[in-house]
């Protein structure tokens, strides 16, 4: 169950603003002075490149107001998966990420052959990320990241993968969002560090303005969390009456298990027959909500945000996405 707050954004002025250099707090030009100092004894950055990097930096003060929740709707009081899910995507969302398994088929499939994940798993993540944009807000990236790690906000880990990436793409103009990471996905400089992918083959890692680049970089990210390609993500299922059992991420076991335990599809069938998967049971909502056996597919997913009514977003979008593209090829 999660708790949801409306916003009135009449009350809030949003502002994201510089301070010019010679504007910039003595205490945040000494860390960047004493931060230089460190990276160019313990790292390889020559010292002219890393001088030429840190003279760009300017203080970015952010002042709007943090979002409750970034991926439910809004409502008062608690709303659970019930009333989520069905709510959470559009009928238009749905379309739209339909046309787009058509209009990026032949790259959805090469993807697929690459990296094992199926197309509507990568749509339903782009979807449920940025609603199937790209670009979006566009602030200096180390300067982002600089005033995030002297606000004590992001690790030095941050700063020195964005710093390495400006190093190794030096031709991009690199970009953040006000939170420190990179549209359309949110990866952080770190983890697009680990897995940034070249999707088009040009050079360049631009997951902002090529959609190549930003889906390759979804499908590594999941193959790389143990995506399975012949499986799916799991599955909506009853539970018998005083249903006493372990459950959560952290037990797993075969179907033959919980069919033992009175568990059944949500249609009141048998579950599968197979014995080389391991599943694990959710009720996100306790006894009286919606209860998933998930399985591999969905621990990738789960990996992303670490929250389930994010991956069950996902998990759902998928399954209407696959709906609507048959619906489309007829």
């Amino acid at each position: 169950m999660k708790w949801i707050f409306i916003l009135w954004l009449g009350l809030f002025v949003s502002v994201a603003v510089y301070a010019e250099p010679e504007n910039n707090s003595p205490s945040f030009q000494l860390f960047l002075q004493q931060t230089k100092q460190q990276l160019g004894q313990k790292y390889t950055y020559p010292s002219q490149w890393l001088d030429s990097q840190f003279s760009t930096i300017k203080r970015f003060y952010d002042f709007r107001p943090a979002k409750t929740v970034t991926d439910e709707p809004l409502a008062f009081g608690h709303i659970t998966l019930e009333h989520y899910l069905p709510a959470r995507f559009t009928s238009e969302q749905i379309e739209y990420g339909a046309q787009l398994l058509v209009q990026h088929g032949a790259l959805l499939q090469r993807l697929q052959q690459q990296y094992g994940v199926q197309p509507r798993f990568l749509v339903a993540l782009w979807g449920a990320l940025s609603n199937y944009a790209l670009s979006q807000d566009a602030y200096p990236m180390l300067s982002v990241v600089a005033s995030k790690v002297f606000a004590q906000q992001l690790p030095m880990s941050e700063l020195i993968a964005a710093l390495d990436l400006v190093k190794h793409f030096p031709t991009q103009t690199w970009v953040t969002e006000r939170q420190g990471v990179i549209a359309p996905i949110g990866f952080s400089p770190s983890r697009l560090q680990q897995f940034g992918q070249d999707g088009n083959g040009d050079g360049v890692l631009d997951i902002r303005h090529s959609v190549a680049d930003m889906l390759a970089s979804l499908a590594y990210f999941l193959q790389q969390q143990g995506w399975q390609a012949e499986q799916t993500w799991g599955r909506q299922v009853k539970l018998p009456a005083l249903f006493k059992a372990e459950y959560g991420m952290a037990h797993s076991a075969s179907f033959a298990y919980w069919q033992n335990l009175g568990v059944r599809r949500f249609d009141g069938g048998n579950l599968p027959k197979r014995q080389d998967m391991q599943i694990s049971l959710l009720r996100p909502d306790g006894a009286t909500g919606r209860h998933y056996l998930v399985y591999d597919n969905y621990r990738a997913l789960y990996a992303w945000q670490n929250d389930h009514y994010f991956a069950l977003s996902v998990s759902y979008l998928s399954e209407r996405l696959k709906l609507k593209f048959r619906q489309l090829k007829k």
